[in-house]
C-alpha cells in the first residue's frame, strides 16, 4: 500500500502527468462532495466538467480523475485565501443539486479544518459561503472581502 505522502509517477498515472497536483486534488475534494449524498446529480457532474475545462483540463483528464479517486492524495492549500477559494468551490458543489444535506455541510467543515481554518470561525465561514453562493456572489468578490 502506497504511503499517502508519496507521489504517483507519470508511468503509474500517465493521463495525469500534465495536471497540476493541486488541481487534481482540488477536483478530488469536489468529487467527494458530489458523492457525499450517494448520488451524483447531473448538475454536480456538469459543474465538475465546467470547472475543470476552465482550469485547462481536458475531458479525458476529468474522466480519469473521477474514475480513479484512489489515486489522489490530500494536499493542503498553501494559503488561507487558497483554502477559502477551494471552500467556495466545494460549497458551490454542495448547492448544485439544490438540496443541502447535513452531511454535506459537515464535509465542508471537515475540509475547512483540514485546510487549516481556525476552528472557532469554521461554522460562520461555511454559513457565509453558503449564503454568498446562494446569492450569486462571485468567488472574486468573496475573495476581495476576505482580503480586506
Amino acid at each position: 500500500i502506497r504511503n499517502v505522502s508519496e507521489s504517483l509517477t507519470p508511468q503509474e498515472y500517465p493521463i495525469m502527468e500534465n495536471i497540476d497536483i493541486h488541481h487534481r486534488n482540488h477536483f478530488m475534494n469536489l468529487f467527494s462532495v458530489a458523492i457525499a449524498d450517494n448520488n451524483i446529480h447531473p448538475s454536480e457532474l456538469a459543474y465538475l466538467y465546467e470547472l475543470g475545462l476552465t482550469r485547462g483540463l481536458s475531458s479525458d483528464q476529468i474522466d480519469n480523475i473521477i474514475t480513479n479517486p484512489h489515486k489522489a492524495r490530500f494536499i493542503k492549500p498553501t494559503s488561507i485565501l487558497g483554502a477559502i477559494e477551494q471552500l467556495y468551490d466545494i460549497v458551490q458543489m454542495v448547492l448544485q443539486d439544490g438540496v443541502i444535506h447535513t452531511h454535506e455541510v459537515n464535509l465542508c467543515k471537515t475540509f475547512a479544518k483540514r485546510f487549516g481554518i481556525q476552528h472557532d470561525i469554521i461554522d460562520a465561514l461555511i454559513e457565509r459561503l453558503i449564503d454568498e453562493v446562494r446569492a450569486n456572489v462571485t468567488k472574486e468578490k468573496t475573495r476581495r472581502f476576505i482580503e480586506e
